[in-house]
């Protein structure tokens, strides 16, 4: 049987306007000098910065236990001075990701962060919170950012489950190049991008509800990820995605959404970290756009990406893959294929740019698409340089005139489904909102 540590054995005490890390520290540090253990964050409002976790450490959180993260940014360094496992920062760029991207930079700082470790835990019971506070940073990431909740990097064995991640600064999870992730029954509200994963192996998302003011799950170069009975809400992207062996089963996305998009602040609400209301940008991109950053060594080609028994409520698009253009430069999408899924109310065109060197195959079998009311007149799909478009039992209903604008030739095969023109263009248009 696991030891237990809890928190305030170590004196960490609930309420208090101090900072809590050292104490909650000392619980981590001495089950892991043990080999290992429990921590046990009690009932309470317990302020802190960021908390290292080790190897062989489940982190629960008891129902009604909130982690309130300190809204000075500079609360977030104190990572720098550990003593138990110390880090060379000489010794840890990482080449992958370029200057600035190592895990001792101000963009890994995070409430909880784990470096380097494996067979890790985080747990949480009903009304458990990790509460981000919106904290602002003029010197983060598009200078207001702060902290992320959870990040990660090179771990593995890895579960997340139970609690509510709360007004994240920054992603609510962040991990990077980590293998055996299994993540469920989370919520997280607000903040930027629900769940994150760069470079990472074997990963399971499932029953998670995320009203995000950002993507809800991202990431690219990922391999074997199973995505399944998520609810998505989000002001941009459901999922802004890039990876091989993909599967994205039973998720619902949906739009306007509760949160809005925090980047559209003003600069003074950013710094006072106010909350989103109805006049910040509310609407979702894509259920699905394709993502390849640079930051990636991506050594095979990215397909086999399934999406099926979906239901994709009010987004601006159905699809998109806009290579050489915002977030798609590394390596671009070989094949997708979406299976029995819904999608009402679109107002602008599938995108479907390809590269010319690994061309890709879109498979739409068994799909609903219908246009939102005013924008009929659009045509169905933008296209170009693609291998093949496969639709087979497609309705597509609401649109004038359906129609693929395609910059160059390429196999288009309809089977059952709605009659869809293609007609040959020089020029396509649309912005990206």
């Amino acid at each position: 049987m696991k030891q237990i540590y809890n928190i305030v054995d170590f004196g960490a005490v609930a309420g208090s306007d101090e900072l809590q890390t050292s104490k909650i520290q000392a619980a981590v540090d001495a089950a892991f000098a043990a080999g290992g253990g429990e921590v046990v964050v009690p009932a309470g409002n317990f302020k802190t910065a960021t908390i290292r976790l080790r190897s062989n450490i489940t982190f629960r959180m008891l129902s009604g236990a909130v982690l309130d993260g300190s809204t000075n940014p500079d609360d977030y360094t104190h990572f720098l001075d550990d003593k138990i496992e110390p880090i060379d920062p000489s010794k840890e760029i990482d080449e992958d990701y370029g200057n600035g991207h190592f895990v001792l930079s101000h963009w890994y700082d995070a409430i909880i962060k784990v470096y380097k470790a494996q067979n890790v835990k985080i747990l949480g019971e009903k009304d458990s919170v990790i509460n981000g506070n919106n904290t602002y940073n003029p010197n983060g990431e598009e200078g207001y950012r702060g902290p992320h909740a959870i990040q990660m990097t090179y771990c593995k064995n890895l579960e997340f489950g139970g609690y509510t991640v709360k007004d994240s600064a920054n992603w609510a999870h962040t991990l990077n190049k980590c293998d055996n992730i299994f993540a469920h029954d989370l919520t997280v509200l607000g903040g930027h991008d629900g769940f994150h994963t760069r470079i990472c192996k074997n990963v399971l998302i499932e029953n998670c509800e995320i009203y995000s003011g950002d993507d809800c799950i991202a990431g690219f170069a990922n391999e074997n990820v199973v995505i399944r009975n998520c609810y998505l809400d989000c002001a941009c992207s459901a999922l802004r995605y890039g990876g091989t062996d993909i599967l994205v089963d039973g998720c619902t996305t949906h739009a306007p959404s509760r949160y809005g998009f925090r980047g559209s602040l003003s600069k003074e609400e950013k710094a006072a970290s106010a909350p989103t209301n109805e006049t910040h940008r509310h609407t979702q991109h894509t259920p699905f756009l394709y993502f390849c950053d640079y930051p990636a060594k991506v050594t095979k080609p990215q397909g086999n990406i399934v999406i099926q028994n979906c239901t994709f409520i009010q987004p601006n698009s159905f699809f998109r893959l806009r290579w050489g253009q915002q977030w798609c430069h590394n390596r671009s999408l070989v094949d997708i294929t979406f299976k029995n899924c819904k999608c009402t109310g679109v107002s602008l065109p599938i995108d479907l740019y390809c590269d010319e060197n690994e061309p890709c195959t879109l498979r739409l079998e068994d799909v609903e698409i219908s246009a939102r009311e005013g924008f009929e007149d659009k045509p169905f799909m933008h296209a170009d340089k693609f291998k093949q478009i496969y639709f087979e039992n497609v309705t597509v209903t609401g649109f004038t005139d359906p129609t693929i604008l395609s910059k160059s030739e390429g196999e288009v095969i309809m089977k059952n489904s709605t009659p869809i023109k293609f007609q040959l263009t020089d020029v396509l248009h649309d912005k990206y909102v």
